[in-house]
């Protein structure tokens, strides 16, 4: 199994979404590629995959830029870009494009391996000239690109000066098994939502001081249902994290199912996760007992301070109306209580950005961060909420 070196880890961990060119002894150079996982279910599916590469001017200076879109939306594809600053990455690149071939290494949003493929495609030409590019509504990325994506788009100062767009055809694409909590997980299955709840599970565990229980059941009800997908506690028990996922359901949807389909699913999906995520807060501001392989016997919980419901997506996907979804989850917020949405990759990097100041205090501030999103949503009546890693 291909594993890439700590700078490019160092790259997935910090990028919610990119493409690298990377160098393998006595190999051609290969691609790495970071997507969220409803993406890489398509291209599991068929969907049209283009590679891309920029040579732009910003600010005076010359940037070249790699990218891939995915066409999982024929009418509104996702592309994910990054800059290109070392010279060396730039030279790996030109040989990819002038090979007409290139092996890819898919990973998904926890930045493990998903997919690996080999992919081929005309050679392409030394230089080709600008082109208008149709920048796509949907970018995978945060946006700490938003200079690339204005010369892209042909802003005053920025120009398009070099185009670059071929059309993957892949040869092989192989699911690569993930280890998680369960046990081996092959990205394929028609079971999304448990994968879902896998990859959070795993996510969290990596900063709550306490395991995250993956489906608690109510002990004190005959039927013991389930008190949320996920549970987990912050530092000393000051607050509760209530986590509801919700997936797109990819695999299992019909290929002909409509954009339109999709963003009511997600919808439909969502507002069943807020009515969820309501009566597990409820249940924690009372007091619960739960119930979990992880527990030899029932857990008593005393009454919850501070919780936070957090409704994670298979994706935050840009043509949904957030300021709706907004109105939701501040309607159903109080003064102890926080409603939230996210996609996988937003909690990965959220938490990968809490990780990075310490061990000792990467818990703690989980919880800060998480209201600095919910008052940057009150604030600007949106639920689309990134946040950036700061540069080191």
């Amino acid at each position: 199994m291909f594993w890439p070196s700590s700078s490019t880890q160092d790259r997935l961990l910090t990028s919610s979404a990119g493409v690298w060119p990377v160098d393998v002894s006595g190999e051609s150079p290969r691609l790495v590629v970071k997507a969220n996982r409803a993406v890489l279910k398509f291209v599991m599916r068929g969907c049209r995959v283009d590679l891309l590469a920029f040579t732009v001017i910003a600010g005076g200076q010359q940037l070249r830029v790699a990218g891939m879109r995915f066409f999982d939306e024929p009418d509104h594809p996702c592309t994910a870009t990054v800059p290109l600053g070392d010279a060396t990455d730039i030279q790996m690149l030109d040989r990819i494009l002038a090979a007409g071939s290139v092996a890819i290494e898919f990973f998904d949003d926890t930045c493990l391996p998903t997919l690996s493929a080999t992919c081929t495609f005309p050679p392409v030409a030394a230089t080709l000239p600008a082109s208008a590019f149709p920048w796509p509504d949907r970018v995978l990325n945060d946006r700490v690109l938003d200079a690339v994506q204005e010369s892209l788009a042909g802003g005053p100062d920025q120009d398009v000066i070099e185009t670059r767009v071929v059309r993957l055809a892949f040869a092989t694409i192989q699911p690569v098994n993930i280890a998680v909590i369960a046990g081996d997980q092959v990205l394929g299955v028609s079971n999304e939502g448990t994968e879902l709840e896998q990859s959070v599970e795993l996510i969290l565990d990596g900063i709550l001081p306490y395991s995250s229980i993956r489906g608690p059941k109510v002990s004190s009800k005959s039927n013991k249902p389930e008190l949320c997908d996920v549970l987990g506690f912050g530092p000393g028990l000051e607050y509760a994290l209530v986590v509801q996922a919700k997936v797109d359901g990819v695999l299992a949807a019909p290929p002909t199912r409509t954009p339109e389909r999709r963003r009511a699913s997600i919808m439909k999906n969502f507002e069943a996760a807020v009515r969820q995520g309501r009566g597990a807060a409820r249940a924690l501001t009372k007091g619960v007992v739960i119930e979990s392989p992880l527990f030899a016997e029932p857990l008593r919980i005393d009454p919850m301070g501070r919780i936070h419901v957090v409704v994670v997506l298979s994706e935050m996907h840009g043509h949904l109306d957030w300021a709706e979804v907004a109105r939701i989850l501040i309607k159903e917020s109080s003064g102890s209580t926080f409603f939230h949405v996210l996609d996988l990759s937003e909690l990965q990097r959220l938490v990968s950005a809490c990780c990075s100041a310490g061990e000792d205090q990467a818990a703690r501030l989980l919880e800060p961060n998480m209201l600095r999103r919910w008052l940057a949503m009150e604030e600007h009546g949106s639920a689309f909420v990134h946040g950036r890693v700061r540069p080191k």
